[in-house]
């Protein structure tokens, strides 16, 4: 948008997804959360196909990819420090399904991804990085549950938040994601072969005892079996009421 500030802007290569800097940017309160967060990055996972990428599915359909906007607990000095507490970490996470539409809110960082083909590499760039454009235009409804990163270690320290909206991407668009390379290996004929970052999303686990807890109105009541595959395991959320999280996840854009 004209006019709108600008602000540096990192995204990088590390042979398992994209990922890009947020660091600076915002602060996470509200929705429910016990504690204020600062934006450390965010991060896709994606398929090969457009059946599949995400890391939640619902009633056991999955989506093309899903964003993670990764934060942690302001209390810590760092996300280094941060993720080892079970209280460290906060991630809000986004559905992405295949369109045939473009969405322009990503186009500067997908623009990038020529830069960052191979493993190891990043670019730096100044831009409005328009994060509530790049959210579902309705982001009153989610889910919530306590569980773990999704990488190893798989540290239990995330209080998670899914959105129940997808965002949506081209199909022109999600081939970018799967244009990136995370290493290579050799050939017998001593040819080097590039390999691609293909389904870098971890297969959904059992809920097992877990409750999953979703935001709602007065009428709808939440089975937490309904089907809603966690990603993770998790500790068990004690409360029980699906009202718990009336209030909207909000991103508070300040200076840090």
């Amino acid at each position: 948008a004209r006019g709108a500030p600008t602000t540096r802007v990192e995204v990088s290569n590390d042979g398992h997804t994209l990922k890009v800097s947020t660091e600076g940017m915002y602060v996470l309160k509200g929705g429910g959360l016990p504690f204020d967060a600062k934006p450390a990055q965010l991060h896709f996972h994606w398929g090969t196909t457009p059946e599949r990428g995400s890391e939640h599915t619902v009633d056991g359909m999955a989506y093309s990819a899903e964003v993670h906007l990764v934060h942690y607990n302001a209390k810590y000095r760092n996300i280094g420090e941060a993720v080892d507490q079970p209280d460290g970490l906060a991630v809000l996470g986004f559905f992405i399904q295949a369109s045939n539409n473009d969405n322009a809110a990503y186009d500067a960082i997908l623009d990038s991804t020529a830069g960052v083909r191979r493993k190891g590499t990043k670019v730096e760039y100044y831009a409005h990085l328009p994060l509530r454009d790049m959210l579902p235009a309705d982001v009153n409804c989610f889910y919530r549950y306590n569980g773990s990163l999704t990488v190893p270690n798989c540290q239990e320290s995330v209080t998670w938040s899914v959105g129940c909206n997808p965002i949506h991407m081209s199909h022109n668009q999600l081939d970018m994601f799967r244009e990136l390379y995370q290493g290579f290996f050799m050939e017998p004929n001593g040819q080097l072969e590039m390999l691609h970052i293909e389904d870098n999303f971890r297969p959904t686990q059992p809920l097992y005892d877990r409750q999953v807890l979703r935001n709602g109105v007065p009428g709808r009541n939440v089975n937490p079996g309904m089907g809603f595959s966690a990603n993770n395991s998790g500790n068990l959320l004690s409360a029980n009421l699906f009202l718990l999280l009336s209030a909207v996840m909000a991103l508070v854009c300040r200076s840090l």
